[in-house]
């Protein structure tokens, strides 16, 4: 190697020294040197802040973001299953029905729910959060112990329109004998018992008559029309009406398996 290579690779090395050494002869202190350093040094720092704000500040709104979507969708999902649990405490009713409509334990409300437009030959559903025995306190009824004990708290209140519109109740029972004795002490007082349900209606003597193969009690008025009238159907539902229509039509439907809803 000559002299002259080595002095040109000496050269080309350069340190920070040397570069402090030619900028100190074009007369630039060392403490410009040192302030210009810090001033790149300060500049590089405040990008890195300004990077690591934005970063902060997207996983911020991310998170809240998340927050609030999973906070929505458990919100969105206990109001389903309370609708759910709503509508499961609905009783199901005895007999398949073409209209429902709910009424809570309330006299007016329960009268608002009977006055509910229906199409002819349909069966209107009032659905109620109540059993037979608290349903007879709310409209003010006082039928015999003796029937009270003999159903077992599941009921139907309904309406049939055909020729007009007509209030229908079903009762489930758990013992023919002791209804059936409960009703003939009934008859007494049941005319006056559901005027808030059934038209008002003036006392009088119920009177046997075969319907449909089925044994009835009916209430008649001077004219021979009858205004209440009650029967059994296979010694496991009571039913009571105002007219021969609507027992007809609850008699037919009990025959047919489509509309038994148990």
């Amino acid at each position: 190697m000559t002299e002259t290579e080595g002095g040109d690779k000496l050269k080309s090395i350069r340190t920070l020294q040397t570069d402090v050494q030619e900028l100190s002869k074009k007369g630039i202190s060392f403490a410009d040197i040192a302030t210009e350093s810090e001033k790149r040094g300060g500049l590089a720092a405040e990008e890195v802040s300004k990077f690591s704000l934005k970063k902060l500040s997207v996983i911020f709104i991310t998170i809240v973001v998340i927050i609030g979507v999973g906070f929505g969708s458990f919100w969105l999902f206990n109001r389903r299953q309370q609708e759910k649990q709503a509508v499961s405490l609905l009783p199901k009713p005895i007999l398949v029905s073409d209209q429902q409509v709910e009424a809570v334990a309330d006299l007016n409300s329960i009268q608002s729910a009977l006055k509910t437009p229906i199409r002819i030959n349909n069966l209107l559903y009032i659905s109620m959060t109540v059993k037979s025995e608290e349903f007879f306190k709310i409209i003010k009824a006082n039928p015999p112990l003796e029937l009270i004990n003999s159903l077992d708290g599941r009921f139907m209140l309904s309406k049939f329109y055909l020729s007009k519109e007509w209030p229908i109740l079903i009762f489930k029972i758990r013992s023919y004998e002791s209804a059936f004795a409960g009703m003939i002490k009934w008859e007494k007082t049941i005319s006056s018992d559901l005027t808030d349900i059934f038209s008002p209606s003036k006392p009088g003597d119920f009177q046997d008559k075969v319907i449909q193969n089925h044994d009835a009690r009916v209430l008649n008025d001077e004219n021979g029309n009858s205004v209440l009238i009650y029967s059994f159907i296979n010694q496991n539902y009571l039913v009571i009406a105002q007219n021969e229509e609507p027992l007809k039509e609850i008699f037919r439907r009990f025959s047919l398996p489509q509309y038994l809803n148990e």
